[in-house]
């Protein structure tokens, strides 16, 4: 269904105000497990809302994925500093869990409402419908668990015309490969938003996160994108294994806006806007990216994981002007003898913005951020296999389906996780598909293995209902 003008008039009009209950415009959640031997880990819930609504966060449901579920108060959330968009408040909400066991839990936060207007969620009409975000985790004994990092905030806005081009900042802490997917926000669990469209030709790169979109809304909206019309997106960023098995991910969840701006804040020459793919040649290489803008003032900002390593990244900022026109000139250094070898990419993220004043009719005299990103990705070595990722998704529809074992590698014995029921079926096949073992589970949930020979197995657990879960070990000598 396409929106006629007249309508968007409308909606101009009521942008962002229709309602003092619609407030949220993003948010993600992060889970840290700081002691390898212990199960308590810290959730963090960062979220964006509207500044000028009135409504703050709170009276929202965090679950922990192990049955417990707490409402959220107002006074439970820190309100950050986010002064680059000046509708937009940054919070975060903190709290420590102890799980019950180690395995995996999907964590998710639940909260009234969405801001209504939303054009690619249910025709526009988006007011009533609940945030939703979610995180999957993995607790291993022994292994400390952490969810991706993410140096830069959501850009939100987008000036055109123009390409917007966003960067994560994102790495892993636990240094998993990261894998980015465009997905369906979601407004409760296995539950995703009504009637939500992707956005034309929006494209994100699996790799290195780069978001790229030319601004086409061909398939919403009659006569080309107008000012002031806001859109949602969702990427889900999975953590994958050595052998390329999901650990965890992370959904973050968040809005674009549209400034359309009688000159463009930022110009910049197209090579700047490829997402370079650099391998290692020297001990030390520096390379110069431009910038050209026409704005009241300039900032950029340069993150990477490469800066937890002494010395492996140096940049310095300078303005230049050449024929008449300004240019911001970024110079990075990279001593890539400071470096972890492995054979997945180390990111730069280069976010480059301006503020202008803006023509529009509610926001005279306030400073509009329009900003652009460019994602270099550095590799160690040329190793690197792209993984089979439609193989990988595929398991991520089952993902509750599967348990994890402890310890692994075992030598006599496996506990297998309080999730699974007693008195189920154990089965235990060698890596050929040939059954070695059946069992059944008492109330200690452990599973004898003494008697296998060493190598790598799969064991398949049947409840009396019939619901199989599935978990991978290795027999020690």
């Amino acid at each position: 269904m396409k929106f006629k003008l007249s309508l968007l008039a409308v909606l101009n009009l009521l942008f962002m105000f229709s309602s003092s209950a619609t407030h949220i415009r993003g948010g993600e959640i992060r889970v840290v497990q700081e002691d390898p031997n212990s199960l308590e880990c810290k959730i963090i819930f960062t979220g964006y809302k509207d500044s000028e609504s009135g409504v703050e966060f709170g009276n929202g449901y965090l679950d922990f994925g192990d049955g417990t579920v707490i409402e959220t108060m107002p006074n439970d959330f820190e309100i950050l500093e986010y002064s680059q968009i000046f509708f937009l408040q940054k919070v975060k909400l903190t709290m420590t869990h102890t799980f019950p066991d180690y395995g995996k839990y999907v964590i998710s936060y639940t909260e009234q409402n969405r801001n209504n207007f939303i054009l690619n969620i249910n025709n526009g009409n988006s007011v009533d419908l609940p945030f939703y975000v979610e995180s999957m985790i993995t607790l291993i004994p022994g292994k400390s668990y952490e969810s991706p990092q993410f140096n830069l905030d959501p850009g939100f806005n987008y000036t055109f015309p123009g390409d917007l081009n966003f960067s994560m900042g994102g790495y892993d802490p636990n240094n998993y490969k990261l894998y980015y997917q465009l997905v369906e926000p979601k407004q409760g669990k296995n539950n995703y938003v009504p009637n939500y469209i992707f956005l034309n030709n929006m494209t994100i790169n699996e790799y290195n996160g780069h978001l790229f979109w030319n601004g086409n809304v061909a398939n919403l909206l009659n006569g080309g994108l107008p000012d002031q019309v806001e859109f949602a997106i969702a990427i889900k960023i999975y953590q994958l294994d050595e052998s390329d098995n999901i650990i965890g991910y992370t959904v973050r969840d968040m809005q674009i806006v549209s400034f359309k701006n009688d000159f463009t804040a930022i110009l910049s020459d197209t090579s700047v806007y490829d997402e370079d793919i650099l391998q290692i040649q020297n001990e030390s290489d520096t390379y110069e990216y431009n910038f050209k803008y026409v704005a009241d003032s300039i900032g950029t900002i340069v993150s990477s994981e490469l800066m937890n390593y002494p010395n492996a990244l140096n940049y310095a900022v300078k303005d230049s002007v050449s024929n008449d026109t300004i240019y911001q000139t970024i110079s990075i250094s990279i001593n890539y003898t400071e470096l972890t070898d492995r054979d997945f990419p180390y990111n730069i993220s280069i976010r480059n913005f301006a503020y202008y004043d803006t023509s529009a009719p509610y926001y005279l005299g306030m400073k509009t951020l329009g900003y652009t990103d460019k994602t270099i990705s550095l590799y160690t070595n040329s190793n690197y296999q792209t993984p089979n990722i439609n193989e990988i998704l595929s398991v991520d529809n089952e993902i509750e389906k599967r348990i994890f074992v402890y310890p692994n590698p075992a030598r006599d014995y496996l506990t297998l996780p309080i999730d699974v029921d007693n008195n189920s079926e154990v089965r235990i096949y060698s890596h050929t598909g040939q059954e070695v073992k059946s069992l059944k589970l008492d109330n200690s949930r452990i599973a004898n293995i003494h008697d296998l020979k060493s190598g790598s197995y799969i064991g398949i657990v049947r409840n009396v209902e019939g619901e199989i879960k599935r978990f991978k070990f290795i027999k020690s000598e």
